[in-house]
């Protein structure tokens, strides 16, 4: 039987590779490195992507076939885990149509559990690739992780692959085989050691940067409550805002209240602007609360790359992975004082300041990972997919 490779994972993996091949700067670090290692991945086969966050069509190129299943629209009173179920149920019916040989799996949550369950039921030579922290937030989220390791640990699933090592660690404590395991990062990453220690200039305003989903869990108007404090202790402060998210409305009217250019909107920028604004920035924030499953923040990384002193809360994987007062300074979640209390403390403290940017390399070593994205899909076509053409 000729081989059929299926694929399930965030994004939408033609209008990326549309961008890409048409000029447009990377818009989220990686994105490169995944499109290019994939198409390799997929040689002169038959494949078939399922992107999560495209429009509902599919579109067939070549040997490909193209698929979006986005999240299904339902009234909002519908119970969130229905809704997940049903989108997970669809997937699974658009994969179980195909028949595919093999499963390449690139996300987790209820429709990480319910391809896992299709892959192990069908026997399905499979490799997952994640890139967050399993979500054990609550019992039935924990109960739920639990069960989707059971599944990785199968036999059909070759390796479990996860964006950083506290994202892997997650997955060990909840049950992983150590051996099953590997840690991956994006190539060609950004690094501290090519840029200049920083130190402030007590003449210039506190550069803020927030670059992140905008929610209340990823700490967005924890950031933002922390300028108003600073303002509101004399100190000039400018906050930048990249990203979009649910609580953008929330945000906008609560800074409307600040004096005129306090805070700027961006949206969503290139890396390389997203990493521009990083490398002005005194201070950078990544204040997520422990209630969001997170991995490693990609804008985290790309501080710390820049020598940006980064003000991280107390989540779970931020203290696994990093060390107070080296390139980062560890407050509570969901607490814009503590967080403006830092601030003050640090700009006060020209030498902790210096002390904080040359110590960013430090945490950022402490994250690397030994293989790359395409490291980890050359292996199992080197080792799994090789092996069923021959």
């Amino acid at each position: 039987m000729a081989m059929r490779l299926g694929v399930v994972q965030p994004g939408d993996f033609l209008e990326a590779t549309r961008r890409l091949d048409s000029g447009e700067p990377e818009f989220y670090f990686g994105v490169r490195e995944s499109i290019d290692a994939l198409h390799c991945l997929f040689g002169g086969n038959d494949h078939l992507v399922i992107s999560l966050d495209a429009p509902m069509e599919t579109i067939i190129r070549n040997k490909g076939a193209y698929s979006g299943l986005p999240i299904p629209e339902f009234p909002q009173y519908t119970l969130h885990r229905l809704t997940h179920e049903i989108w997970a149920r669809r997937i699974v019916a658009a994969l179980r149509h195909y028949r595919p040989t093999h499963v390449l799996l690139r996300t987790g949550g209820v429709v990480g559990l319910h391809v896992a369950d299709y892959c192990v039921r069908n026997n399905i030579p499979s490799l997952a690739v994640l890139a967050n922290a399993l979500d054990c937030t609550k019992p039935s989220f924990h109960a739920r992780a639990k069960k989707f390791v059971r599944l990785l640990n199968s036999e059909c699933f070759f390796r479990v692959a996860n964006f950083k090592h506290p994202a892997v660690a997650s997955m060990i404590d909840c049950g992983l085989k150590p051996g099953k395991a590997i840690t991956y990062e994006f190539k060609g990453a950004r690094r501290p050691d090519c840029h200049p220690v920083k130190s402030l200039s007590g003449s210039q305003p506190l550069r803020l940067v927030f670059a992140s989903r905008m929610a209340i869990e990823k700490g967005a108007e924890d950031v933002l409550g922390a300028a108003m404090i600073l303002l509101k202790r004399g100190r000039r402060v400018k906050l930048t805002l990249i990203g979009d998210g649910p609580s953008m409305t929330s945000l906008r009217a609560q800074a409307a209240k600040l004096p005129p250019d306090t805070v700027e909107f961006t949206g969503w920028l290139s890396n390389q602007a997203m990493f521009d604004r990083l490398l002005n920035a005194s201070f950078a924030f990544a204040p997520t609360h422990h209630s969001f499953p997170e991995g490693l923040p990609m804008a985290l990384t790309e501080a710390l790359a820049s020598r940006t002193p980064t003000l991280i809360s107390d989540h779970p994987i931020f203290v696994s992975a990093f060390v107070n007062n080296q390139g980062v300074v560890i407050s509570p979640q969901k607490n814009a004082q503590a967080l403006a209390n830092a601030v003050i403390e640090i700009a006060d403290a020209p030498e902790r300041y210096r002390q904080l940017s040359e110590t960013t390399k430090d945490a950022f070593t402490r994250i690397e990972a030994p293989m790359c994205f395409s490291d980890v899909l050359e292996l199992w076509r080197r080792e799994v997919l090789e092996k069923y053409e021959a």
